[in-house]
């Protein structure tokens, strides 16, 4: 990796500490105005707002998680995919769950500012047998 995609990657991975240790008002400036997410739980599209007011919520809260499997893509010189795999374990309304995802966060630069505009965290199924 370069170091654009090194990075990127770093920011990734702050922005991830940033939602579970509540510095989320550091991380809404990460997000580009128009930053839309596609929620893994089938909930649909979420706007930056939307995105936000879920973590401040309080109603899921996770107790760990681990980052692994990175790779960046970059389309253009302005445009990153950064793609990794998500696991760990949250507690929603007090029950823990175990998750694990596939993720993948569309970066901008946009006046030598680099933005993120879209996320999407995908479910890992498990193998088939046979």
């Amino acid at each position: 990796m370069d170091d654009v995609e090194q990075g990127l990657v770093e920011r990734e991975r702050r922005q991830w500490e940033r939602l579970w240790t509540g510095k989320d008002r550091e991380l809404e400036a990460d997000f580009a105005d128009g930053f839309l997410s596609v929620d893994a739980r089938g909930l649909g599209t979420l706007t930056r707002e939307e995105t936000l007011a879920e973590f401040r919520s309080g109603d899921v809260a996770v107790r760990d998680y681990e980052l692994t499997d990175f790779r960046v893509l970059r389309p253009t010189e302005d445009t990153a995919l950064v793609l990794y795999r998500a696991d760990g374990t949250a507690l929603a309304n007090g029950e823990p769950f175990p998750w694990h995802a596939f993720s993948t966060a569309l970066w901008v630069r946009r006046d030598g500012r680099w933005e993120k505009a879209f996320y999407q965290s995908t479910p890992v199924r498990e193998a088939r047998q046979g």
